[in-house]
């Protein structure tokens, strides 16, 4: 195994010590302070492993992994890699060193079915020349950030970066020259807005269910698209109590979008959707479907980039062809299910049109069946 280690020096004699990692696979707990970097040299970290890259009492630290061949599993394992802490810097880099991979190898440079915990110190780096595919070049199984995760090619790359499970907390960023990619049957929970993307792809080869909680204000305003990936996909978008929009929502054959807004939104919680198309923007594709749970009037908004128009009682895209049916539903129950017709709105402060339902009174509308029941109210207390 090739490794180049970065001497420390220890005061007591001056002698040094080496940020020397043990050998792979490592199966214990170990704190690295000080740099090491690994040239060409896979690395594991067992189940039974933790692997600390800075620590409050040992000092910074920093891992380097250089690869110059597209080779499988250049840094992996089922362990748990802590990188820095709240208070103490710490850096992991993956780097490509090879500006002529070969193309479409299909191999995963980084599959790691653990857990990453990129804290509020702490630095993610993925760089350099990255191994061009039509499919995932890292495989996460479990990503916390507080800190940075950062993903930037040298080259171009159609490469994706795979997470099943992504906890990412308010005041981290994600910056990525690649597309992300959720995993099988991923829980994505958003808590910050700092996460700047091209392409969120929901959905992998297996199809499947995707997760995606927005638990804070605009998460998703940097993410260019929010695109199914493939057929048969559903996305369940559970959205708290905040004001969010999508940029671009591309459907897919068969897919199902499940929104469920918060039972406890106010008004000024909206969801935006400033432009329905399709992957590719294909033609002529299978329906796909949107259930809306906790609907009401001027909840949903959405853009017309395709011509979108209400028509069969359906949402249709008049430029591609393209109908999605439409299913609400008061609470979340089954029996609170939205019978009435579909109208598209248009609201000027929105600058959006608004998708309701005549099956729900306008606000006036209530506001006077209220009145109306007060008055009757009263009469019957006076004839009394």
């Amino acid at each position: 195994m090739k490794k180049l280690t970065c001497p420390v020096f220890f005061f007591f004699g001056m002698f040094p010590l080496y940020a020397e990692l043990p050998q792979s696979p490592l199966n214990t707990e170990y704190t690295l302070s000080g740099i090491e970097t690994l040239a060409d040299a896979p690395y594991e970290i067992a189940n039974s492993g933790t692997l600390n890259i800075g620590d409050d009492s040992a000092g910074s630290g920093t891992l380097n992994i250089n690869y110059s061949s597209a080779t499988t599993n250049v840094f992996y394992g089922s362990g748990t890699v802590n990188i820095g802490t709240d208070t103490t810097s710490g850096y992991l880099n993956v780097t490509g060193t090879n500006p002529n991979f070969p193309e479409m190898q299909y191999k995963s440079i980084m599959n790691y079915s653990g857990t990453i915990n990129v804290n509020s110190m702490g630095v993610f780096a993925i760089n350099g020349y990255i191994p061009s595919q039509w499919g995932q070049v890292v495989d996460i199984k479990n990503l916390n950030i507080s800190g940075m995760f950062s993903i930037s090619a040298s080259k171009s790359s159609v490469s994706y970066i795979q997470i099943s499970n992504l906890n990412f907390y308010d005041g981290a960023n994600i910056s990525s020259s690649q597309d992300y990619r959720t995993g099988s049957n991923a829980v994505w929970n958003i808590y910050g807005n700092d996460m700047t993307l091209k392409t969120l792809r929901v959905g992998n080869t297996n199809a499947g269910t995707a997760t995606v909680n927005l638990k804070g204000e605009e998460v998703l305003r940097n993410v260019n698209d929010v695109s199914f990936d493939t057929v048969d996909v559903t996305l369940n978008l559970n959205v708290d109590n905040y004001p969010n929009t999508i940029n671009k929502l591309s459907l897919c054959d068969n897919c199902n979008l499940n929104i469920k807004l918060s039972d406890a939104r106010d008004e000024a919680s909206t969801l935006s959707i400033l432009s329905i198309s399709s992957k590719n923007n294909a033609s002529s594709m299978a329906d796909s479907n949107m259930t809306i749970k906790n609907f009401s009037n001027d909840s949903i908004f959405i853009g017309d980039a395709n011509g979108a128009t209400i028509n069969e009682n359906r949402l249709y895209l008049e430029a591609l062809d393209i109908y999605v049916n439409l299913f609400a539903y008061a609470g979340e129950s089954d029996d609170s299910l939205i019978s009435g017709n579909w109208n598209l709105v248009w609201n000027d402060e929105m600058q959006l049109f608004a998708l309701n339902n005549s099956a729900i009174p306008e606000p006036s509308s209530v506001a006077a069946i209220l009145g109306a029941m007060s008055i009757i109210a009263a009469y019957a207390r006076k004839r009394k």
